[in-house]
């Protein structure tokens, strides 16, 4: 878990392809824990609309 949390907190988009990599890593990475780690300071911005997924990580 905290593999995943550093990959989080180095960027929100690489911590979301990890959980697309593995079906084994889908659950660890939605973990709440992770998610206090996560940097979005690499988004883009500019005005897009969200995937599913990152539509999920907003919500949160």
């Amino acid at each position: 878990m905290e593999l995943f949390a550093r990959v989080g907190s180095s960027s929100v988009s690489d911590l979301y392809k990890v959980k697309l990599s593995c079906k084994e890593f889908r659950e660890p990475v939605d973990n709440d824990y992770i998610y206090e780690f996560a940097s979005m300071e690499k988004l883009p911005m500019i005005a897009w609309h969200a995937s599913e997924g990152a539509a999920s990580f907003f919500e949160r």
